[in-house]
């Protein structure tokens, strides 16, 4: 009887949201499930936002419009 070799389970990993300095949402990123903190936006299924048009408003902790003349 020959035995069957593991292969090595990959790191789980989470999507969180990709900021710049102000706050805009600029995208999304892999980072290892035990890496995520508070302090992350968790983007578990992902985000069909566009990137430089949203702000994140940690105060309600949603994504809010930028106006077109403030992009």
């Amino acid at each position: 009887m020959t035995k069957k070799s593991k292969q090595p389970e990959k790191p789980k990993t989470t999507r969180v949201a990709v900021l710049d300095d102000t706050g805009v949402y600029q995208g999304m990123q892999d980072i290892p499930l035990a890496d995520l903190t508070p302090d992350h936006i968790h983007l578990p299924d992902g985000c069909d936002l566009p990137p430089g048009r949203y702000r994140w408003d940690s105060e309600n902790k949603t994504f809010i419009p930028i106006p077109k003349g403030d992009r």
